[in-house]
């Protein structure tokens, strides 16, 4: 149906709108410094925060035309899962104030990373990136 739909929209703007642009950021703050491959270039960090940011701009306009509070409408999707992992990595780098920015888009966020599943993955990630570092 319809919502269907919706989430093949959402997964598809996720994996070629996004990722890209998120993994910027990620790599340079997040990633470099855990395999000790020196200094972030913030050149690199800048782009991905702006073409980041255009997206965002986009989600905070749905969020505000669509009622009840996820990507399509009163569900928790796979449309939202699928975002969920790149807007950590956006805080992770750093880059939070980019979806604080976006009252829409920072209640959606605040909404999703709530979620029990999603604290107990993070606290997963967290020992693993730690783990990873010995």
């Amino acid at each position: 149906g319809r919502q269907d739909l919706d989430v093949q929209k959402w997964v598809s703007v996720e994996a070629t709108e996004m990722r890209p642009h998120i993994l910027k950021p990620y790599k340079e703050r997040v990633l470099k410094k855990l395999k000790g491959l020196g200094e972030p270039d913030e050149a690199v960090v800048e782009q991905g925060r702006q073409d980041t940011a255009k997206v965002l701009d986009v989600l905070e306009a749905h969020l505000a035309a669509t009622p009840g509070g996820h990507l399509t409408g009163a569900n928790f999707t796979l449309a939202d899962v699928g975002f969920m992992p790149y807007l950590q990595a956006l805080s992770d780098a750093k880059c939070g104030d980019l979806l604080e920015a976006r009252p829409n888009v920072a209640a959606w966020w605040e909404r999703c990373r709530t979620r029990p599943t999603w604290q107990a993955t993070v606290a997963l990630v967290k020992e693993a990136r730690f783990t990873y570092k010995k």
